[in-house]
């Protein structure tokens, strides 16, 4: 997808979130972000509005991949 965008001049970020329902009506999300800092720059005050913590993880991508591994620990948890 990050490919994509960037064929049609867009920016890309990848910002999965972890809290779950509760999290996101008490505005407590976690977004774990992949993309260019300069996107992140650029939508962090919109991820702001339902998050209080955002991690810019690396380039595209990397945002889902921690999301999975997160994923993968609540599961064996």
């Amino acid at each position: 997808m990050a490919e994509l965008a960037r064929s049609k001049q867009l920016n890309f970020v990848d910002a999965p979130v972890a809290g779950a329902t509760i999290g996101a009506q008490k505005g407590t999300l976690i977004f774990m972000v992949g993309g260019q800092p300069t996107d992140l720059k650029a939508v962090e005050p919109i991820l702001g509005n339902m998050g209080k913590t955002i991690v810019h993880i690396g380039a595209n991508g990397s945002g889902v991949a921690a999301k999975i591994c997160n994923n993968l620990l609540v599961a064996i948890r």
